[in-house]
């Protein structure tokens, strides 16, 4: 007998009956979720990378919400998601410091965000409690548009749109100008009220690193990565695809060049985040991911390793 697990199926109901949620497929979803077909799966099929605060049904069916969705719901998830932790941070504050007003308490907020160095106040000293990252989001991809920078954005907020998605602390976007193209961007930027240092932009352009822009009405960052003078690089940018995020017309990096590049940050130091990340973009992709294509370049960027340690060697 085929069992199905409901909306209305909790989570303490799985855990309590084991037995009698144990082997159900996960084939389809209520029609208030609207109706998505999920291919048959044993609870043993993903165990490996199971959280380990879900039930393995709970978990294969909060996949399949995931498959379901596009590109575009799942990076205003992830943007939504960061918007709800910055305002339980900022009640946090308030809690702490009531007497804080609310430059204060967004100051606060982006000492613990981004160190107390990057707190900055705007010219008019205020600081708004708003979170939303859509008109810094508009303002960065305009900017970018007007200058004739090649870019895409990729990170977490790329991650969340091809995997599951999380919260997250800024926005990544890898970027490829010229010296006189780089300048036309730093004018365009210099015209909003935000923080940015273009000295260490012109800077890091030349060693191909990265340089920060921050928003202080709403403390969002932007990392802007330079492209690297690699083939992998190359590749990256040139396979970026079109999507819409919160509104705003933009290119994103692929499924399988963001795993690539969270497994080579993750390289870098010990991060299970990022690693989880790339877990959860196998698991949403749902047997899609051009696997001969990230084999393609892992002994090239040094992260077999650790693709095999995310179970997939």
């Amino acid at each position: 007998m085929m069992r199905w697990i409901s909306r209305g199926t909790s989570l303490l109901a799985i855990r309590e009956r084991p037995s009698r949620y144990a082997r159900a497929p996960v084939s389809k979803l209520t029609p208030a979720l609207g109706v998505v077909r999920i291919r048959q799966q044993s609870v043993e099929a993903g165990e490996g990378m199971l959280p380990r605060d879900t039930h393995p049904e709970a978990h294969l069916f909060q996949l399949g919400l995931y498959r379901a969705m596009s590109l575009e719901r799942k990076g205003n998830i992830a943007a939504q998601l960061s918007n709800a932790i910055r305002s339980v941070a900022c009640s946090g504050i308030r809690l702490r410091h009531p007497d804080y007003s609310d430059a204060e308490a967004c100051r606060a907020l982006m000492a613990l965000l981004f160190g107390e160095t990057a707190c900055y106040p705007t010219q008019k000293g205020s600081c708004p409690m708003v979170f939303d990252p859509t008109p810094f989001l508009a303002c960065l991809v305009n900017a970018l548009n007007q200058a004739g920078v090649p870019f895409m954005l990729a990170g977490s907020f790329a991650s969340s749109m091809h995997g599951v998605p999380r919260a997250t602390r800024d926005l990544d976007f890898v970027i490829d100008p010229t010296s006189k193209l780089l300048e036309r961007l730093l004018g365009h930027l210099a015209r909003e009220e935000l923080y940015l240092d273009a000295t260490v932009a012109r800077a890091e352009l030349r060693r191909r690193g990265q340089f920060n822009v921050i928003d202080p009405s709403t403390s969002w960052k932007a990392d802007l990565i330079y492209r690297k003078d690699r083939a992998f690089s190359h590749a990256e940018l040139e396979r970026r695809v079109p999507v819409t995020v919160l509104g705003v017309p933009l290119f994103v990096a692929t499924a399988e060049d963001t795993v690539l590049a969270k497994l080579e940050w993750a390289k870098l130091g010990p991060s299970e985040r990022q690693l989880d990340d790339v877990r959860g973009i196998i698991e949403a992709q749902a047997g899609t991911l051009d696997r001969a294509y990230v084999e393609r370049w892992l002994d090239v960027l040094g992260v077999r390793e650790l693709w095999e340690l995310v179970g997939q060697g």
